[in-house]
């Protein structure tokens, strides 16, 4: 299982290169702020209590048991905008061979389009939730 991949591209596409959150940005079907999972593992992204142009904690969920807690920064708007990854330490269960919180921390782009959100992280790597 390639976990570390995995999530370099979950904090690489949290966050897109949007514009700064125009009033006249286009609504999405699910709010970017919401719990998400990824759609070809069972990891997932729990984003309820992140906010824009602000610090803010986001947990990873990884199977079997294993959570990351990051420091994200998110700047653009709901549809798209880039994002920053902090800090990322383990705060539940064991790391799994070739996975590791610590290689989480990255910057990479957003985009939440009808209830899909694409992370792209700075590696090139794209991650897709639901």
């Amino acid at each position: 299982m390639k976990i570390l991949p995995l999530f370099l591209i979950i904090v690489l596409t949290a966050c897109g290169s949007g514009d700064g959150g125009s009033d006249s940005a286009p609504q999405t079907a699910k709010s970017l702020f919401s719990l998400w999972h990824h759609t070809d593992s069972e990891a997932s992204l729990d984003l309820t209590d992140a906010s824009f142009d602000d610090f803010s904690t986001m947990q990873i969920y990884f199977s079997p048991h294993m959570v990351c807690t990051c420091e994200l920064t998110l700047m653009g708007r709901e549809s798209s905008g880039s994002f920053q990854l902090n800090n990322c330490l383990l705060t539940e269960g064991d790391e799994t061979p070739g996975a590791s919180c610590n290689a989480i921390n990255t910057t990479g782009l957003y985009n939440n389009d009808s209830n899909r959100l694409e992370l792209i992280a700075e590696t090139g790597a794209r991650l897709s939730y639901r």
